[in-house]
């Protein structure tokens, strides 16, 4: 895949500040210390409400997930920064337990405060029922 990026600056609301939706993980520490500049709005709120308050016109920045970016049909009326959060190595930070083998699993009860992590076990539920596990 070849993304290209070019930055736009920011549209200019007269007097009003640049809202920025931010999750309260450590890895997104960096972006919170925008808080602390006095031209910007900052919203610290579960990953779920950072892509929706950015696809609902309630902040004009927003960390979101890599899945949520390219999931939705509305990414061409946003602007990919150059830069982000990421991992060269696996990341296990979506696990999913079970006290009985997967294939007696009946349903899976997951925390929406994270779109990626919906995703994610959506997509270990078609993996194993598209091999007769589930």
């Amino acid at each position: 895949m070849n993304l290209r990026i070019t930055p736009k600056k920011l549209p200019k609301r007269s007097g009003e500040l640049v809202r920025l939706a931010n999750a309260p993980f450590l890895n997104s520490v960096p972006y919170s210390v925008a808080s602390m500049l006095p031209w910007v709005e900052y919203h610290q709120v579960v990953p779920a409400d950072c892509g929706r308050m950015l696809f609902e016109d309630e902040a004009d920045v927003s960390l979101i997930p890599a899945g949520e970016w390219f999931g939705t049909a509305r990414s061409d009326e946003f602007e990919l920064l150059p830069f982000g959060i990421a991992a060269t190595n696996p990341v296990t930070s979506v696990m999913l337990f079970s006290e009985c083998p997967f294939e007696d699993v009946s349903g899976i009860f997951v925390d929406s405060s994270s779109v990626l992590q919906l995703r994610c076990c959506a997509f270990c539920w078609d993996c194993a029922g598209a091999h007769g596990k589930a």
